[in-house]
């Protein structure tokens, strides 16, 4: 299930952890009081939830996976590889929306978790521009990247809540260029913008305590790419993509107003497509340093974070797959995505999110197409906290959660 950070301003942590880590985690809370001010309750797992992003955007890719590295020629390369765009023959504009809906039993300790949602996917135009010889294409728009909503309650003796809401996305401006008959080249410059919302908190003997906040977000990263047709038959991709530094404004009626800077990692990844007239699969790997995320706020208080980080967030490899088959004016998809958790202490991860989708394309007239993405993704990777002993961070399961979403597009070409 989708993990939040943990509340400002020092919140319950009741629904986060179990009952036989709570005298532990009462001690490390009292010297937590003592020696850190109230405001450096921001942890290394902010780091990776607010740097964390679905493998795909828009349905088409959504519904492959988010397999594109090699290059799609659409837009969804501004997110994938920006080379990717240079394939692009006709003007495009394209618009797509995503519902979804999720649930979990929470630690099988009498807790439960539902939500459900409405989001704006992708909305965006791009086109090819005029040359005398090769290829250039230009494009911009919005791609939804993240989803932060999730509800959950306990029940019994005493009660916890947590209601989160939220999203990321990017505003793009991207542009690809033929270097030589078979090389594409591209960049597209990014504007994370998004916002996040918490309400939580516990009753206990008639005790109270709701440490609600709000958090918006903006920030901005580059990406670049490459694309080569090393045959008719063979596509290959390569992007490299910047630390996104991201500015988090958080108020709350418990401390008032929080900002603070985050970078997250350095993103590399790579891919092939191999095709034939009618059908395509493709597969990325993308290697993220978690490690070297980091906040870059200026102030001491956010050192230690940042030792956490650097000593419990690791390297993982994302993977991605999936290919399209073309029957006449229907385009068949299928794919599947697989995001390892970074937050492990030994030599692999403890915990990784999977992402299994299917998709259809339907050409309704000659200029547009519908296209439609179902993805299911099993949350099931369990969720750590932001204070660690010797041992490392505090670690417990998540059974039975999931997310589907189906996501509905319209392609225009023109």
């Amino acid at each position: 299930m989708t993990e939040g950070p943990l509340p400002t301003g020092g919140g319950p942590l009741l629904y986060l952890y179990p009952p036989y880590a709570m005298p532990r985690l009462l001690l490390l809370l009292a010297i937590a009081a003592i020696t850190l001010p109230s405001s450096s309750a921001q942890t290394a797992d902010d780091l990776f939830f607010f740097g964390r992003r679905a493998p795909a955007v828009g349905a088409r890719m959504a519904g492959m996976g988010g397999a594109a590295v090699a290059g799609l020629g659409d837009w969804s390369a501004s997110f994938a590889n920006p080379a990717g765009l240079g394939y692009l023959r006709s003007r495009q504009g394209v618009i797509s929306g995503n519902g979804f809906v999720q649930g979990a039993d929470l630690y099988g300790l009498r807790f439960h978790t539902a939500a459900e949602g409405f989001t704006l996917g992708t909305a965006a135009i791009a086109t090819p521009l005029p040359t005398s010889r090769g290829a250039l294409a230009v494009g911009i728009g919005y791609n939804e990247t993240a989803v932060y909503t999730r509800s959950s309650g306990g029940n019994g003796a005493d009660f916890d809540w947590a209601d989160e809401s939220g999203f990321q996305g990017e505003l793009s401006v991207a542009g690809a260029m033929a270097v030589s008959p078979r090389v594409m080249v591209g960049l597209s410059v990014n504007a994370p913008i998004g916002q996040y919302s918490f309400d939580g908190g516990f009753i206990h003997d008639a005790i109270v305590d709701d440490p609600s906040f709000d958090a918006k977000m903006y920030g901005a990263n580059v990406r670049a790419g490459v694309s080569v047709e090393a045959t008719p038959a063979l596509r290959i991709g390569l992007t490299i993509e910047s630390p996104t530094l991201l500015n988090i404004d958080e108020t709350g009626p418990e401390f008032g107003r929080n900002e603070y800077r985050i970078a997250t990692p350095w993103r590399i990844a790579a891919g092939f497509l191999a095709r034939s007239p009618r059908a395509f699969v493709s597969a990325d790997i993308e290697l993220v340093d978690w490690s070297q995320a980091r906040f870059v706020t200026d102030s001491p208080n956010f050192d230690a974070e940042n030792i956490i980080a650097d000593r419990f967030l690791n390297p993982v490899l994302n993977t991605r797959i999936g290919g399209e088959l073309r029957l006449g004016s229907v385009a068949l998809r299928a794919g599947a995505a697989f995001q390892p958790d970074p937050r492990f202490d030994n030599f692999e991860p403890e915990a990784i999110r999977q992402h299994y989708s299917v998709g259809v394309g339907v050409r309704v007239t000659q200029n547009a197409r519908i296209d439609a993405a179902f993805t299911h993704t099993r949350l099931a990777d369990g969720a750590r906290g932001g204070l660690f002993d010797n041992q490392g961070y505090f670690l417990w399961d998540v059974t039975h959660a999931y997310r589907n979403s189906l996501q509905i597009g319209v392609d225009m070409r023109f």
